[in-house]
């Protein structure tokens, strides 16, 4: 069965909403350096994640690993709507998952962006589509349609120093 789009993207925005309120509670704006969704490359789930340069600094992590990051699925919850309307897309038995992988990018994008212009408006913190494997060309694309220019730029220039090293 395929996913209801225009059920997901409110969801989905009530969801990124709430998740944004909360972690502006926990963190200023000007310490995050990344917030968005982390997924597979499926699409088949999207959860909350964002990290802070003070929390990255002391982890002494990897500051591009999402799944490792401080605020990785922090305020899950508000996440349950968006979880019953993704399942939709999942065939009887669970093998096939039925998504138009461009529309739902593009779904996640303007969500993004529109959380973007409403929280993290002068921000240089990274907005977007994350997965585990940064390198994956939706990561770029999803950045280039949310930040302004300077902070793809930045992201990029970030990601590539972190591969050389």
């Amino acid at each position: 069965m395929p996913i209801p789009y225009e059920a997901l993207e409110v969801a989905l925005s009530e969801a990124v909403e709430t998740f944004l309120r909360r972690l502006l509670q926990q963190v200023n704006y000007t310490d995050l350096y990344a917030v968005g969704l982390y997924t597979s490359g499926e699409l088949n789930y999207l959860v909350p994640t964002a990290n802070a340069t003070s929390a990255w600094t002391r982890s002494k992590g990897s500051k591009w690993s999402p799944a490792d990051w401080t605020f990785h699925l922090y305020a899950i919850e508000a996440f349950k709507t968006t979880e019953k309307v993704l399942i939709q897309g999942w065939n009887e038995d669970f093998s096939t998952f039925d998504v138009d992988q461009a529309r739902m990018r593009q779904l996640i994008h303007r969500v993004l962006l529109k959380a973007r212009e409403r929280y993290l408006y002068g921000s240089s913190a990274v907005v977007g589509l994350f997965m585990g494997e940064m390198g994956s060309p939706w990561v770029r694309e999803s950045v280039v349609e949310v930040n302004p220019p300077h902070v793809v730029h930045a992201f990029d220039s970030d990601l590539s120093t972190q591969w050389q090293e």
